[in-house]
């Protein structure tokens, strides 16, 4: 295992209880974490959705990137607007 996977192994499970809720999501001005991603439905630059059990979670800002999606985890990085559930 990677040092980035324990990081985000460490990460989750000092923040996340999976059992609340169909995702997660931890945000800043400058990246956005989600749990409970199970796919990408579209990205730009400016909006990226992105699959979770029940629906739909959008991330809108500026110059977004999808930097890792990984075992149902995602990063976007970017000048994050807002993330919200659709």
């Amino acid at each position: 295992m990677g040092m980035m996977s324990m990081f985000f192994d460490d990460l989750r499970s000092s923040f996340f209880n999976d059992s609340v809720g169909d995702f997660s999501a931890v945000v800043s001005e400058r990246a956005a974490y989600i749990t409970g991603v199970r796919g990408v439905k579209s990205f730009s630059a400016g909006e990226v959705e992105v699959y979770v059990k029940k629906g739909t979670v959008s991330v809108k800002g500026e110059k977004l990137e999808i930097k890792k999606i990984c075992r149902g985890d995602a990063v976007i990085c970017g000048k994050i607007v807002s993330v919200s559930k659709i």
